[in-house]
């Protein structure tokens, strides 16, 4: 393995393109976290609607990752790039779009609404491919050193999370907004342009980073480029326990707490069920948080990063199972904050364990056929969570219709509808569990143990050397 003396990358580089991370993911979470929500809540779409057509803009989503991957991957800029440029292109139009998402225009229909969400989110959404597989493609170009590219990964995801944190502040914001003399609509719009404009914005930064490694255009079709992909088992596996895991998703804990909690009594501390959702979140994320500053001593530890995958997703089936029983009515909630917090410590590793194992599957790529496909690559880890992003989309709009959620009776003071009450805490905690079981399954079929993985980093290195 690299000495921390081979290590290429300087501080300033990989702190800069961090802090870009954390601008992008801070724009991306709110998106992903809260447009559903903006649109049921405050457009008042019926659920139904805005779970089909979001639902099958995520899916296009995917599709595209993949057309764009393999696009981005066969061409290359007048500098030799394959990726920089696009970092610092593409990010003022997806920010003043993603503001765009959050400014209710006074459509009056449903369809009109839901026409208006789904055409910005379609051109937002190919930028937002382009810059993202950018971003990520470069965390396995930015070095030749897989030890060190499983530091720069560790450096992005915790940055990326750091981004993310920022819009759980949401339901605090949601839960005060008479305090701060504002409507909720109004609070959106704001947080739209400072989380989304000024999120992007900020990752522009990653542009800092620097491409060490520099590939040949593919001089193959693009069933040819594709093909490297197919063959690649490590990528394969990793798609496939995405896919089965599809079923994991679940409903958001907003409409599991702002409908079935009117109010926890913290530790003397009065919440609403709106607000605690932030507590219930910081909770639950601070311990996996703090766990990924030692994901790679972690990996050394347990025999690799696929090993951090599969431990995360037992610990995650067997704490769903616990708490599902525990219950959440009065203090109960407080073990279950416990139990999940716990659980949450390999959760916290799982985005840097894929990162980190996509890095060494673009190795042992080139070690077999000489040929390297970043864009493709990041742009099918892409396609597979947004299509199940998709899916979740629509089964959220379709669970929550059959549950007969309507924002109205909240708004009147009035409870949500029996089915409501008596299914949302079996589908809020044990939702997940079976796409967990599902996940681990095709993982057990990963076998790229740390000798091989010595030998392929030293063999490119070689090759790379000759080449100069």
């Amino acid at each position: 393995m690299s000495k921390d003396k081979n290590f290429v990358v300087p501080i300033k580089e990989k702190a800069l393109f961090s802090i870009g991370i954390t601008g992008q993911n801070m724009t991306y979470a709110l998106i992903s976290a809260w447009l559903f929500y903006f649109c049921t809540s405050i457009l008042y779409i019926n659920p139904a609607l805005v779970g089909i057509f979001l639902g099958i803009a995520r899916v296009w989503d995917a599709i595209n990752d993949a057309i764009l991957g393999v696009a981005i991957d066969r061409r290359r800029f007048k500098t030799g790039e394959k990726l920089r440029p696009f970092l610092i292109r593409t990010p003022i139009w997806i920010g003043f779009l993603s503001a765009l998402l959050f400014t209710d225009i006074g459509l009056k229909s449903d369809w009109a609404k839901i026409a208006y969400i789904f055409i910005i989110f379609l051109v937002w959404d190919i930028l937002y491919t382009v810059q993202d597989i950018a971003q990520w493609g470069m965390t396995a170009l930015i070095t030749p050193y897989s030890a060190e590219r499983e530091n720069v990964s560790q450096w992005a995801r915790i940055a990326g999370e750091l981004g993310a944190v920022i819009p759980w502040l949401m339901p605090v914001l949601i839960g005060n907004v008479a305090a701060f003399g504002i409507s909720e609509k109004t609070l959106f719009l704001i947080c739209g342009i400072l989380l989304g404009l000024g999120g992007m914005s900020l990752s522009m930064l990653t542009y800092s980073a620097k491409e060490r490694i520099r590939s040949e255009v593919p001089k193959e079709s693009i069933w040819g480029t594709l093909n490297l992909l197919f063959k690649n088992k490590i990528v394969m596996m990793i798609i496939v326990a995405n896919i089965l895991s599809s079923i994991a998703r679940t409903l958001p804990p907003i409409y599991f707490f702002k409908y079935m909690v009117n109010e926890y009594n913290f530790f003397g501390l009065k919440i609403d069920g709106t607000s605690f959702v932030t507590v219930y979140t910081a909770v639950l994320a601070a311990p996996g948080f703090f766990a990924m500053f030692f994901a790679t001593k972690l990996a050394k530890k347990v025999k690799g990063m696929v090993n951090i995958l599969i431990i995360a997703n037992l610990a995650d089936i067997i704490a769903r199972i616990i708490c599902y029983f525990i219950g959440y009515q009065g203090y109960a909630i407080i073990g279950v904050m416990a139990i999940m917090g716990i659980a949450g410590v390999p959760l916290g590793m799982i985005y840097i364990a894929r990162t980190a194992i996509y890095g060494d599957a673009l190795d042992y790529m080139e070690y077999k056929t000489g040929k390297r496909a970043e864009a493709v690559t990041f742009a099918t880890q892409n396609l597979i969570e947004k299509a199940l992003l998709g899916i979740s989309t629509l089964v959220t709009g379709l669970v929550l219709a059959y549950l007969h959620f309507d924002e109205r009776l909240f708004d009147a003071g009035l409870p949500q509808s029996d089915r409501f009450v008596k299914w949302i805490w079996p589908i809020f905690m044990l939702g997940p569990v079976i796409g967990s079981i599902l996940y681990i399954i095709p993982l057990l079929f990963i076998k790229y143990p740390e000798s091989l993985r010595e030998k392929v980093e030293a063999e490119l290195l070689k090759r790379r050397e000759l080449a100069k």
